[in-house]
């Protein structure tokens, strides 16, 4: 893909995304940056992830029992069959989120 700027150039455009946007529980810490990722079919239990940002990303198939969200960016999360329980989510922002909760 090249890219013309009116100077009669053309300059090289490159495309970089990164190789794995998973996640997995040795990320999921205290003030973890968790933006857009995948989260997928996680058990994790007595786990503090406050203050972290979760912002646009998509939880699919986890159960979170007794996680502490507080103080959370969840703005734009989806979470697609998880189950939470006993989980923490004081003061969290969860503007524009979607949750569909299992059968």
């Amino acid at each position: 893909m090249k890219n013309n700027h009116g100077s009669g150039t053309e300059l090289p455009i490159k495309v970089v995304q990164p190789d794995n946007f998973s996640v997995s529980t040795k990320d999921l810490l205290p003030r973890s940056d968790l933006t857009y990722r995948k989260i997928e079919r996680l058990a994790v239990n007595d786990l503090d992830l406050e203050q972290s940002l979760l912002a646009g990303s998509l939880m699919r198939r986890c159960v979170w029992t007794r996680v502490k969200f507080r103080r959370s960016d969840l703005d734009g999360l989806r979470a697609e069959k998880c189950d939470f329980i006993e989980c923490d989510f004081t003061t969290c922002d969860v503007r524009s989120s979607y949750f569909i909760f299992p059968d």
